[in-house]
């Protein structure tokens, strides 16, 4: 781990290994490492040392943590990344809405959705079938993922 954790701070002009070794650890089973990887991501993507190509992948990487952060750092970096790039990728999103990862599924509701709507990266009319979904999430989530779920029928009566 620790390692792994230098490596991180010290990334800023990565070749081809290093993305490599990078997209490894953001399905690192330490959460440290993870959330360190993700932190690095950013800081690449901030520094524009990091390929967009390489980012638009993590929009569909294979753990949906790290899919769900890509995913909720859209908006910031819409400009850079180019929004049919990203549109081209919506299902991966899409995904998180129905997860089995009830954390992952209640973030990508409750944090990601409508920042996306507003961007116009994708439409009520892609989510509005996943809805049973929004409603379906319990635990300590419920109550703001029903604030979101009001807000999106809101959202479809407006527009």
């Amino acid at each position: 781990m620790e390692n792994d954790l230098e490596f991180l701070s010290s990334l800023r002009t990565p070749g081809e290994e290093e993305l490599k070794r990078l997209w490894e650890l953001l399905s690192s089973q330490d959460r440290d490492v993870k959330h360190e990887a993700w932190r690095a991501v950013e800081r690449l993507m901030e520094s524009r040392g990091l390929p967009t190509s390489w980012f638009l992948e993590a929009l569909c990487h294979p753990d949906h943590g790290s899919r769900y952060r890509a995913w909720n750092s859209v908006p910031r970096f819409l400009d850079g990344l180019g929004r049919e790039s990203v549109r081209e990728r919506v299902r991966c999103f899409l995904q998180l809405l129905v997860t089995d990862n009830q954390t992952v599924r209640a973030l990508s509701w409750y944090a990601t959705l409508i920042p996306l709507l507003r961007a116009k990266v994708l439409s009520f009319a892609e989510v509005s079938p996943l809805m049973k979904w929004c409603l379906e999430v319990g635990g300590e989530w419920r109550e703001l993922i029903l604030e979101t779920c009001e807000e999106l029928e809101s959202m479809r009566t407006q527009g």
